[in-house]
């Protein structure tokens, strides 16, 4: 289903520039014709809908053609960061029952060393498939399975159907206005959720330009290219847009096109709102959302009295706060959000009870506490559950925790979420230790286990970890 919508774009704009990155150019036709040969590659190793493929492809045209393969015969995608380390890859494959392995040639041994199967992606295919099969698969068929962290120490595999990614596109097509004018630049990882709704989705379902940037973020190549190619709306994170808004410039550059910048993943500081709009003489925007539901509220286009929230719910989007009764709050009083969506994802694979507490009848309840003003504005004031948001990476502290008890000498730790002016938060671990050990260490062995944005950033070395009478853990004074 998602697929037929690429494909009404590809027909209706078969020479428009669809991708560009570095010095590749793709149109909407030359991405089709990479797409169908795919198609047939994954048909030919005996690929079938319903069955699940990982993608494990940094920001490229890769990874498009790659999705919208895997779409197009039925099958259900399972975007990998390529910073995985290998037990974290074998962990989230062998979870999501992965048959196959889509990589470029330079991930390709990293794969293959773990045991698992891999196809390559070609970009450029030398030849033009002449016929393709694709699959006509059900609205709640799988889609798109991600993993979010949460207070159970393990990954939730959260599964999104066609019918949920569908919505998403149609709900911010109509909320922003996207149309064939649009040129997105895509810095923010594929993915992830931002990325891969807010960037890619956003620009070749409805017949716009994807820019895409890979590797290290740049500010001045990235301002430049925002010039260059006459990018309308730039979705963001907020370092990317403080290092923009403190980089000098020999001159300044051409913004005119660019009608919308918003930051997404993680709360925007107000000091980078306000440089940010000293500089270029726009406010930031702030989007809301999670990897259960996609993109929920958006303050599109903030003025100084409302830039710290997150704006409105997006078209066909309900959000409500309640109190811990569950009874709606008043209007600027602080409840839990919730979310009403045909977006996102009925609940979490194999974890029934979770489920049940986190998906009710009324919607989806997230566990970050908001206040919603007059006007329906809503700002996130903080979070009921424990999980850190590194730069929009969801972390489950019992993950940090689980891998630093391994290490000889520690008695015990804790891991919490803590402000960081460029990413939000930043993980730090309080330790009990009865050794030498020093933070070197802990960092070490830490980043043998996990991804670099788990790796702690403040490590502690304590005498007692506080505890309640009752041994609840006491993190406020940690």
């Amino acid at each position: 289903m998602v697929y037929a919508l690429f494909q009404e774009q590809r027909q209706a704009h078969t020479d428009k520039l669809a991708i560009v990155w570095k010095d590749q150019h793709y149109s909407y036709q030359s991405l089709g014709n990479a797409v169908d040969q795919l198609i047939n590659d994954l048909h030919a190793v005996g690929i079938q809908a319903h069955d699940q493929i990982a993608l494990f492809v940094p920001n490229s045209p890769e990874f498009i053609i790659g999705t919208l393969a895997t779409w197009a015969v039925g099958a259900s995608l399972l975007p990998l960061n390529t910073a995985y380390t290998e037990e974290e890859l074998l962990s989230y494959t062998a979870n999501a029952k992965v048959k196959l392995v889509l990589v470029t040639e330079k991930e390709d041994q990293k794969i293959k060393d773990l045991g698992l199967a891999t196809l390559l992606i070609d970009a450029m295919p030398e030849s033009i498939a002449q016929s393709t099969t694709t699959a006509n698969v059900p609205a709640d068929s799988s889609a798109l399975v991600m993993f979010s962290s949460g207070s159970t120490g393990t990954p939730k595999q959260v599964v999104r159907s066609h019918g949920a990614v569908i919505a998403e596109i149609l709900n911010a097509r109509e909320t922003l206005s996207l149309n064939s004018d649009d040129t997105i630049m895509c810095c923010a990882p594929m993915f992830h959720a931002h990325g891969l709704g807010n960037c890619f989705l956003a620009a070749l379902m409805n017949g716009g330009t994807l820019v895409i940037h890979s590797g290290e973020f740049n500010p001045r190549k990235v301002v430049k290219t925002i010039a260059e190619q006459g990018v309308t709306i730039f979705p963001s994170v907020p370092f990317m847009c403080k290092m923009i808004a403190s980089t000098p410039f020999k001159e300044a550059p051409n913004l005119e096109r660019l009608r919308l910048v918003y930051t997404a993943g993680a709360p925007l500081d107000e000091e980078i709102a306000i440089a940010f709009h000293e500089r270029f003489g726009m406010y930031l925007g702030q989007l809301y959302g999670s990897t259960e539901t996609g993109a929920a509220a958006i303050n599109a286009y903030p003025n100084a009295d409302n830039r710290n929230s997150v704006g409105k719910p997006l078209a066909n989007t309900i959000i409500k706060l309640i109190d811990d009764e569950g009874h709606p709050v008043p209007t600027g009083a602080e409840g839990e959000v919730i979310i009403q969506t045909a977006a996102m994802t009925n609940g979490y694979t194999g974890l029934d009870e979770l489920t049940a507490e986190t998906f009710k009848s009324d919607g989806y309840h997230t566990g970050d506490l908001g206040i919603m003003d007059a006007e329906g504005y809503l700002r996130i004031s903080g979070r009921k559950k424990l999980m850190i948001n590194v730069a929009g990476n969801k972390v489950d502290p019992l993950d940090i925790e689980k891998v630093v008890k391994q290490l000889p000498g520690v008695i015990d730790a804790v891991a919490l979420g803590k402000p960081d002016p460029l990413y939000g938060e930043a993980v730090k671990v309080a330790i009990v230790s009865s050794g030498n050990l020093t933070a070197e260490d802990v960092r070490a062995h830490c980043a043998q286990h996990l991804v670099e944005y788990k790796v702690p950033k403040i490590i502690d070395f304590i005498s007692e970890i506080p505890k309640s009478p009752l041994g609840k853990v006491l993190r406020k004074y940690l």
